[in-house]
């Protein structure tokens, strides 16, 4: 639907080389023009054949010596006679509107070799009964609404499919949503469908195209089959096999990492995820593609990585919500329209002595600029008690603390803690303080965390095992054992970093949580209440 615009210029451009061929066994006269070695059928603002056709019409596959590659913008529009349409094998792409409102159209066959078919390509076909879809296709615009004559309603409950592609949803789709039996998602063939919690996509499904599940604001995971050739779920996503492509994000999520040695944001990957509140983006990213994160209206933190080198065209745009952007690397290229349209007064974090940003008046892309610098030593907490990880001192990263600084835990007594400290001395009091590289590790006296945490448990998390991070998003928690209850403790962070919480009766056999990367200044971090009256807990901090 959004290169509608680019098809109408493209016309115009067509039309200064225009051209035509009357067939002598029909008496049909097509309209044509040569685009480089290739020729594109379009419409001489009444149609692209003259008389306007009655009846089955082929389309040639060659027009003024040149292969005929496209079937243009609004090439057939409204020729309520024709009936029957044969596409040769060099057509590769059906542009928007090229055969809407042929409402006599029966019966479509497209050789193989076609590749993409445009928005609203055979919208109001209402007499279509017939089409098609060769395995060469690889994307499909909403191009088939109002075929009511079309549609397969049995396949999948709930849901719309054209030769095994999915077309369109409604709400008697089920909460878990198996897609056996479809091939391929039309943009936008799953959205505004508020039914749908999980989608379980199948093996032979290859083909899921942008924008697919907005307006599915239930939806909280896709599940992959383990043998589809083309895709594959990370976190509750669906990512590119080969993990270099972020292609959908399920529009319940909260909070996003994106994972590491993704390349790209597909185009609307985010789209109209209305729940998102925060997203990291690792330095593996170059590209964020056109409209990624469009009508992320409750988003309101963003870590963008240091090898992003493009961000495209409105792919933050709608992001009412969004105040805190932090760049950590050099300018990347954006798109001819700002990407940006954020809140008021949005903060665009920047990094200090870089000038690769077109900084004015103390804005970017509109933006209030703030500079920052990474400290020499970055914060590790628990509850209120700030320490200071990691510091280089010959090459070690090693911990401190500050003098007269408190470390405090539920009910056990506080501690003052020395500087520096001293990693063969026991701390008096509650806890023994122990240094390992980039590590605190706590010894508890007693027993410092009462069972799940109540406050942090997630209302679309049933089984109480996961806790909030920043404010929404989720860190999971282990499962207890017999005896054993699951708790959060409240650690204050930098954002960018990674943290990680173990835990266990013997120090030398501890369980360790997830790691999570921080996208605010505290996060909250599983750790188990131990059996015994005597128990580990760690605390360990690195940049990747």
């Amino acid at each position: 639907m959004k290169r509608l615009l680019a098809m109408l210029m493209a016309l115009v451009l067509f039309s200064a080389w225009a051209d035509t061929w009357t067939d002598p066994d029909t008496g049909y006269t097509w309209y044509y023009s040569i685009n480089g070695d290739t020729a594109v059928i379009y419409n001489d603002f009444s149609a692209a054949i003259y008389p306007s056709p009655k009846g089955s019409v082929t389309i040639p596959s060659t027009l003024g010596g040149k292969p005929v590659t496209s079937i243009g913008y609004n090439a057939f529009y409204g020729c309520s006679g024709l009936t029957s349409v044969t596409i040769p094998g060099s057509v590769k792409n059906i542009e928007a509107c090229a055969f809407m409102g042929c409402t006599c159209l029966t019966n479509v066959t497209i050789a193989d070799g076609l590749l993409e078919i445009e928005a609203s390509a055979f919208d109001g076909c209402s007499a279509l009964k017939n089409i098609n879809i060769p395995d060469s296709v690889g994307y499909i615009d909403w191009a088939f609404d109002g075929c009511d004559n079309l549609y397969d309603t049995k396949t999948i409950s709930g849901v719309k499919m054209v030769d095994g592609w999915i077309v369109a949803a409604d709400e008697s789709a089920p909460s878990i949503l198996n897609l056996e039996g479809a091939r391929g998602i039309c943009e936008e063939g799953l959205c505004e469908c508020a039914s749908i919690e999980k989608v379980i996509v199948p093996k032979n499904l290859l083909h899921i195209c942008t924008a697919v599940v907005w307006g599915c604001d239930n939806l909280i995971a896709f599940e992959v089959d383990a043998d589809n050739p083309n895709y594959k779920a990370v976190d509750g996503a669906i990512y590119s096999k080969d993990g270099k492509t972020f292609i959908v994000n399920p529009t319940g999520a909260v909070a996003v990492k994106i994972a590491d040695g993704v390349e790209t944001l597909a185009a609307a990957s985010f789209d109209s995820c209305i729940r998102l509140k925060s997203v990291v983006i690792p330095d593996t990213v170059k590209t964020i593609e056109e409209d990624a994160f469009s009508g992320c209206s409750e988003l309101t933190s963003v870590i963008i990585g240091k090898g992003v080198t493009s961000i495209g065209n409105r792919a933050f745009w709608a992001c009412s919500a969004l105040t805190n952007i932090t760049m950590n690397g050099n300018c990347p290229a954006v798109g001819d329209n700002n990407p940006f349209e954020v809140a008021a007064g949005c903060i665009a974090r920047l990094p200090k002595g870089n000038k690769t940003y077109d900084v004015v008046d103390g804005k970017w892309q509109g933006m209030t600029v703030e500079y920052y610098d990474l400290p020499s030593a970055l914060p590790i907490a628990i509850d209120d008690t700030k320490m200071e990880a990691p510091v280089e001192q010959d090459g070690t990263r090693v911990i401190a603390a500050k003098e007269g600084q408190m470390l405090t835990e539920g009910d056990v007594s506080k501690v003052t803690i020395s500087s520096p400290i001293d990693p063969e001395k026991d701390i008096t009091g509650a806890y023994t303080k122990k240094l390992v590289d980039n590590q605190i590790i706590i010894e508890l006296a007693t027993p410092a965390v009462e069972g799940v945490n109540e406050a942090d448990k997630v209302e679309d998390d049933p089984s109480g095992m996961l806790a909030k991070v920043d404010e929404g998003a989720i860190s999971a928690k282990p499962t207890p054992e017999a005896g054993e209850a699951v708790g959060a403790l409240p650690v204050k962070t930098y954002p960018g970093l990674y943290y990680q919480a173990s835990w266990g009766d013997d120090l030398g056999s501890l369980t360790t949580g997830e790691k999570v990367q921080a996208t605010g200044d505290s996060l909250y971090l599983g750790v188990i209440k131990q059996k015994g009256d005597k128990g580990f807990y760690k605390i360990s901090v690195s940049e990747e």
